[in-house]
């Protein structure tokens, strides 16, 4: 996959800081950024597709980096965890997203 190749250690870093209340803990955060970029390269228009998809393409989840044999993370940790974020605004400026 593409979005691997690339370097997201200073996002994911930032995310997953122990005072950080923007990913619940238990969750990965580089699946979590994988599929919000994927959401905006494949044109999807809202959380709950985004969501829909993964949990019904498995291609499409294991390339986000999710594992397909583990359930998905509810809807809300996608929509305010990361959506709201300045760290997700700032990765879209870097990749013009």
């Amino acid at each position: 996959m593409v979005l691997s190749q690339l370097d997201f250690t200073t996002f994911t870093s930032k995310l997953s800081k122990p005072n950080s209340s923007r990913v619940p803990k238990g969750y990965n955060t580089l699946p979590l950024l994988y599929a919000l970029i994927d959401m905006k390269l494949e044109k999807i228009k809202n959380i709950s597709t985004l969501v829909q998809r993964l949990a019904t393409d498995f291609i499409f989840k294991y390339n986000c980096g999710f594992d397909i044999l583990n359930p998905l993370p509810p809807e809300s940790t996608f929509s305010k965890s990361l959506i709201n974020s300045k760290i997700l605004m700032d990765l879209k400026k870097n990749l013009k997203l």
